[in-house]
């Protein structure tokens, strides 16, 4: 839910949305928002709301560090 920037109505429905994912190591996502105000008929964008992601394990090396492989 937005609040229209011109006329201060409440918008509910998004006409598009998007996600960004931002952050020294990635790991928020911020969602976005194109609204239509059917007051004024004007288009905005906002900010619909943000999600901290998890923190992925690190894979492991291969072959594992304990066996060499020669060619």
């Amino acid at each position: 839910m937005a609040r229209c920037s011109v006329c201060g109505l409440e918008i509910e429905k998004p006409l598009k949305t998007w996600t960004v994912v931002v952050g020294k190591n990635r790991r928020t996502r911020i969602i976005f928002g194109t609204f239509l105000c059917e007051r004024c008929r004007r288009k905005f964008k906002a900010s619909i709301g943000r999600e901290r992601l998890q923190s992925e394990p690190k894979a492991k090396p291969y072959p594992p560090p304990h066996q060499t492989m020669y060619v």
